[in-house]
C-alpha cells in the first residue's frame, strides 16, 4: 500500500492536482508527467500484494477463495494500469472492466477470509486473543 500511494501522492505533486479536483487519477493515468511512475506504482503494488496474500493465505489457513479472489482482483488491477483509459478502441471499456473487478474482489476477499475464521462469530489475533463475540 506504501508503494502505491508514495505514487499517487508523487504524482500528484508532479502535476498539481489535488483531492479535491475531479477525477485526479484518471488523470494521474494519462498526464505525461505522471503516467508512467502511476502505471508502475499499480504494477509494482499488485506485485507486493500478491505475494501478501501468499503469506496471508500461508499463515492464517484461509480457504483456497481468498486466495484465487484476491489474485482475480489484484489482475484487475494490473489490466487497470496496462491498459489505458483514453486509449484508442475497447481500451476504455476494458480499463474499466478490470477497474470493476478489482472493486467487486474486495467484498467477496473479506467474505472469504471471514470464512476462514476459527469461528465464524469470534475473530482472533494470532496469539489467540478474541476480537469479537
Amino acid at each position: 500500500m506504501a508503494v502505491l500511494w508514495v505514487s499517487i501522492g508523487t504524482g500528484m505533486a508532479r502535476t498539481g492536482l489535488g483531492f479535491s479536483d475531479p477525477d485526479p487519477l484518471r488523470y494521474l493515468g494519462t498526464d505525461g508527467r505522471s503516467r508512467a511512475l502511476f502505471r508502475a506504482g499499480l504494477l509494482l503494488a499488485a506485485v507486493l500484494l500478491a505475494a501478501f496474500a501468499a503469506c496471508v493465505h500461508q499463515r492464517r489457513s484461509t480457504p483456497r477463495c481468498f486466495l484465487v479472489v484476491f489474485l482475480i482482483g489484484l489482475g484487475g488491477q494490473v489490466v487497470a494500469a496496462i491498459v489505458p483509459l483514453s486509449g484508442p478502441g475497447a481500451s476504455p471499456a476494458v480499463h474499466t472492466t478490470g477497474g470493476l473487478v478489482l472493486g467487486i474482489s474486495l467484498p467477496i476477499l473479506m467474505a472469504c477470509f471471514a470464512a476462514g475464521s476459527i469461528s465464524p462469530k469470534v475473530w482472533r489475533w494470532p496469539s489467540g486473543t478474541k476480537i469479537g463475540s
